[in-house]
């Protein structure tokens, strides 16, 4: 699998993308793949080494944010799908 490069002149990325200085993230750098597994099996024991990743991470709060908004998929700011699920539910976002 190939790097995409995600930049300003990608359509309909949301913007405030662009206001998180993403290289600083604890991640940056990490097997991408890692923070989207759906597998139940594999799922559930990756995302304790995702939370221990994310757990000191500089810009958690942001990347929860950002995924909270607009992420359906994937593990990010500490937070797995259904957590993001829960958090808008209670939210009523």
């Amino acid at each position: 699998m190939g790097i995409t490069t995600i930049g300003p002149d990608m359509p309909g990325f949301p913007r405030d993308y662009y206001n998180v200085d993403w290289s600083r993230a604890a991640c940056s750098g990490s097997d991408v793949e890692a923070f989207y597994e759906e597998k139940a099996g594999v799922a559930k024991p990756l995302n304790i080494i995702l939370r221990k990743i994310c757990g000191g991470c500089p810009i958690k709060s942001e990347c929860a944010s950002f995924a909270i908004k607009h992420e359906m998929h994937g593990f990010w700011g500490g937070l797995t799908p259904s957590d993001r699920v829960e958090i808008r539910r209670k939210a009523k976002l």
